[in-house]
């Protein structure tokens, strides 16, 4: 049934399965496929859903379903011989073959999950989900951006590791349609004869280019320009909190958001 429902959605699979769980599929027991020696295997095609079962005579009898793969092409895989103490080569099914080139994707995903680990303890089950398929997506969204690093030639300490690229998302999703509070400080707050240094935090990419609620607006100090470096200005982008400036020769405002 979990096969059938991933071939409904357009999902192909390759895996082993317990043979207390074909149900119905008569393929070859293990102890007559073991009579027929090593390399051996015999397969049945559910025809409603072109699901194949496919068990194979290795050192172990090993059954494997699939809806994309079956015995054909056969080829050769080289096997340790205790008898004859030896490598021999024996014939080995398609989907085998295909098993072995893709089972490592789920120790690699564990090992990624367990490198940049959500810290939480809770009683509720369902959050400990959430965070899991959390974790999941940001691992898959990771690796097709190393993916098209690499088809762009970026490489090295460009490419931002994993922890990495965790933070930056959880940046953009947290400054993403979000306003800066606007205004003078309150008059609660106390004052130093000498303030500090205000250091000035860039927003991320996706909040800066976004296109949403930009406005300029005034404010009672003058700051250095964002773009130009040179102009002091009072006008600043109300969102991002960065002192533009623009007149009829330079508009620091507008280059400042477009890419």
């Amino acid at each position: 049934e979990l096969i059938e429902k991933l071939s409904e959605d357009g999902f192909l699979y390759a895996g082993t399965v317990r043979k207390n769980r074909l149900a119905k599929c008569n393929v070859l027991e293990e102890n007559a496929l073991r009579k027929k020696g090593r390399g051996s295997h015999d397969f049945r095609v559910e025809s409603k859903t072109n699901t194949v079962c496919v068990r194979w005579q290795d050192s172990n009898a090993l059954t494997l379903m699939s809806n994309y793969a079956g015995p054909e092409p056969m080829d050769k895989a080289r096997r340790w011989d205790k008898s004859k103490k030896d490598y021999i080569n024996v014939d080995r099914p398609y989907i085998i073959r295909e098993y072995n080139t893709h089972m490592g994707g789920v120790d690699m995903l564990d090992a990624h999950i367990s490198r940049c680990k959500y810290s939480i303890r809770t009683r509720r089950w369902y959050l400990i989900l959430f965070w899991q398929f959390t974790s999941i997506g940001v691992i898959n969204a990771w690796l097709l951006y190393k993916r098209d690093c690499s088809l762009l030639g970026i490489t090295g300490k460009s490419v931002m590791k994993l922890c990495q690229f965790q933070s930056k998302v959880a940046q953009a999703l947290i400054e993403r349609g979000t306003t800066r509070k606007s205004g003078r400080p309150s008059l609660d707050e106390e004052t130093s004869p000498k303030p500090p240094k205000i250091i000035r935090v860039e927003p991320c990419e996706d909040a800066r280019f976004d296109q949403i609620a930009h406005w300029p607006v005034k404010r009672d100090k003058r700051r250095r320009c964002a773009v130009c470096k040179t102009i002091k200005t009072d006008t600043c982008c109300e969102r991002c909190d960065v002192p533009l400036c623009f007149n009829e020769r330079r508009n620091c405002y507008k280059l400042y958001h477009i890419k």
